[in-house]
C-alpha cells in the first residue's frame, strides 16, 4: 500500500460491510496521499496530481472525510483528542495519532529525538537532547480513554524479527505513562502483533534514577487460543469481568492489532480483536 486511491475504496467497502455504531480510522507510514508534507516534499505538481488531475491530498482527504465515508460509518481521526457519545450514553475519548519514528521516506514520519506526544518539562522527564514538537500533546490521566497510534511505544510489542529490536518510541511511552488510558491500541511492527497488559506503578517518581522505559510494575502477555480464535475468527478480550477486571488509571491493555504478516507478500493472517470495556456515562 502507497495511498493509493483504489487502495482507499476497497478499505472503505470494507469497512461498510461492518457492523457498528462508530467506526474510526487512522492513517499511517504508507499512506502517502494524506500525509501533506511527504506528499509537498517528495513528487512533483503533475505527479501529485496524476490519478484525480487535481492535488491527491486533497482529494485524499475529501474521500476519508466526506460524504462516501460518512455514509459508510467511519470517522477519519487526525492527530490529537476526539470525544463522541455512544447511543448507550456512554463517553468514549480517544487519543489518535499516525506518526512513528522515521522509518526510511515513509509518511507520518519523525525524529528519534523528537517528542510530538508531550507537555514541555512534563514527568517522567524527557531524555536529554530531546527537541520537543508537539502540536497536540497526549493529554494527562483521567482525559483519555483509547489510545489510537499508528506505531507501538518501546518495549511494548515492538520487537522486529530483523535482529531483535524493541522498535517503539520511547516519547510516546512517557506519553501513555501520563495518560494510563483504558487501551492502547496501534499497529506498524506487524511481527508484534497480539496483546499484553501492562500494570502501571501507583506513584510514578520524579526522581532523575528513575527509568521513565520501566514504568510497570509488571505485565502479563493475554493468552491467545489458537483453536478458538481460527472458529472465532477475533481474539476475544474482556475486561469488565473475572480476576482481570480493569481499574482505570491502575493498568492499560495494549493491543497491537496488525493484521499483516511481517514478511513480503504481505498477507492478512494476524485476526482482529475484539475487547469488552467499562466506560463512563456521558
Amino acid at each position: 500500500m502507497t495511498g493509493e486511491f483504489a487502495e482507499y475504496e476497497s478499505q472503505i467497502r470494507l469497512m461498510s460491510s461492518i457492523k457498528a455504531q462508530l467506526k474510526l480510522v487512522i492513517a499511517g507510514n504508507h499512506d502517502l496521499s494524506l500525509d501533506k508534507e511527504w506528499w509537498d516534499n517528495n513528487l512533483t505538481d503533475w505527479k501529485r496530481r496524476r490519478s484525480t488531475g487535481r492535488n491527491e491530498y486533497e482529494a485524499a482527504r475529501e474521500l476519508w472525510k466526506g460524504e462516501r465515508a460518512k455514509a459508510a460509518g467511519i470517522t477519519y481521526l487526525d492527530e490529537g483528542l476526539h470525544k463522541f457519545t455512544l447511543p448507550s450514553g456512554a463517553r468514549l475519548r480517544v487519543y489518535a495519532s499516525p506518526y512513528q519514528p522515521d522509518f526510511y521516506n515513509w509518511a507520518f514520519k519523525y525524529n528519534a529525538n523528537e517528542d510530538r506526544f508531550n507537555f514541555p518539562n512534563t514527568t517522567p522527564p524527557a531524555p536529554k537532547n530531546t527537541i520537543n514538537i508537539a502540536e497536540n500533546p497526549v493529554p494527562n490521566w483521567p482525559q483519555v480513554d483509547i489510545m489510537m497510534t499508528h506505531g507501538p511505544p518501546i518495549h511494548v510489542l515492538d520487537e522486529t524479527i530483523h535482529g531483535n529490536f524493541d522498535v517503539g518510541c520511547p516519547h510516546l511511552l512517557r506519553a501513555v505513562t501520563r495518560a494510563r488510558p483504558r487501551i492502547h491500541t496501534f499497529g506498524h511492527i506487524h511481527e508484534g502483533w497480539g496483546a499484553q497488559v501492562g500494570r502501571w506503578k501507583q506513584q510514578p517518581s520524579s526522581s532523575s534514577k528513575s527509568d521513565p522505559e520501566r514504568p510497570f510494575e509488571g505485565s502479563e502477555m493475554v493468552i491467545v487460543d489458537s483453536k478458538k480464535m481460527l472458529q472465532e475468527r477475533v481474539v476475544h478480550i474482556d475486561l469488565t469481568e473475572g480476576w482481570d477486571k480493569q481499574v482505570f488509571g491502575k493498568s492499560t491493555l495494549f493491543v497491537n492489532a496488525a493484521i499483516m504478516t511481517a514478511s513480503s507478500p504481505y498477507r492478512p493472517e494476524n485476526a482482529p480483536f475484539l475487547v469488552d470495556v467499562e466506560l463512563a456515562m456521558g
